[in-house]
């Protein structure tokens, strides 16, 4: 199982610990250099932050890995999966990058959606999952699972961490996006009435449940725990804050 510790070097982020031949992490929002309301470690250039101090955040974010090419996935909110490896030239749009390749960091931003880490260590590869309640309901969590197995992987030996992202405490949907999470097997369970138009949805247990439905045995999926919502001084989150910036999460592969 992997575990969830604080570190600073220099900049604070969230180190997944557990996984031999892996170095994954999640920023937080402190460290940066970008203003208010994009304050301060803004990873996305999609948020009208100014360029150069996106540039110099990356830089400070990716420096657990600085020696590897970052290649940076460009999110649909879908169930897309793409093999990434250093002689990449562009990342296609899709929520799901994986690498068997120790010469590149897989990057995704995040500012509420739910981020999948997985790792086939009998294989070899692993990678991060993008999985808001769009790419939860395509099952970007299965998709996953089922690009590991196709490269070899046994799918109940595949580990997966659910890192921080909006908890079922912050998090209400409109009927629209119930009757879509129903349509999951046993999406239903996941949901928790609020009122009569607003339900409470758990994206962490509907991921953890998707990737069991999918082979993974329960006892390697991993759940931070840590709501975005709630924690806002170490997070973004874009349904509480509306406009802000963006979180990164990162997976390489340590030098065999």
């Amino acid at each position: 199982m992997v575990s969830f510790l604080w570190k600073t070097t220099p900049v604070e982020h969230l180190a997944l610990d557990g996984w031999d031949g892996v170095t994954a992490w999640m920023s937080g929002r402190r460290g940066g250099v970008s203003e208010p309301p994009f304050a301060s470690l803004n990873l996305s250039p999609h948020v009208k932050d100014a360029p150069a101090a996106v540039s110099e955040n990356r830089r400070r974010a990716l420096l657990p890995a600085q020696s590897r090419r970052a290649l940076w996935a460009r999110p649909e909110h879908g169930g897309r999966v793409q093999a990434v490896n250093r002689a990449t030239e562009e990342v296609r749009p899709g929520d799901g990058l994986l690498t068997d390749d120790p010469g590149v960091v897989l990057a995704q931003t995040f500012a509420d959606c739910v981020p999948i880490f997985v790792w086939a260590e009998d294989i070899g590869w692993g990678g991060i999952l993008h999985a808001g309640w769009r790419g939860t309901v395509a099952n970007i969590a299965a998709a996953g699972v089922r690009a590991l197995v196709e490269r070899g992987a046994e799918a109940w030996r595949v580990q997966a961490a659910i890192g921080p992202s909006i908890g079922p405490c912050c998090y209400e949907v409109r009927e629209d996006v119930a009757e879509r999470i129903r349509d999951l097997p046993r999406g239903g369970e996941f949901l928790r009435p609020v009122d009569e138009e607003r339900f409470s949805l758990d994206l962490w247990r509907l991921n953890q449940s998707l990737l069991v439905d999918a082979g993974v045995s329960a006892d390697r999926v991993s759940l931070s725990g840590l709501c975005t919502g709630c924690e806002l001084s170490r997070f973004f989150s874009h349904r509480r804050e509306g406009p802000t910036g963006r979180m990164g999460g990162f997976f390489c592969l340590q030098d065999r």
